[in-house]
């Protein structure tokens, strides 16, 4: 699995698939999850997905 991108950051629909992509390697491969989150991919999706939220609560985005 890819780690965080470069810059640290995910579109609305990349951390989406991120997410499940972690949540369903889990389920074949123990570890996954320990693994995002020490790659720092698990902040980013929650980073991403949390400014998502705030841009729409705010009417600011369009959903993605």
């Amino acid at each position: 699995m890819a780690g965080q991108p470069a810059d640290g950051r995910l579109g609305p629909a990349d951390a989406v698939r991120a997410a499940t992509a972690v949540v369903r390697g889990e389920r074949f491969s123990d570890g996954t999850i320990a693994e995002a989150v020490e790659s720092g991919l698990l902040d980013a999706v929650a980073e991403s997905l949390c400014a998502w939220y705030e841009g729409v609560a705010d009417g600011g985005r369009d959903d993605p």
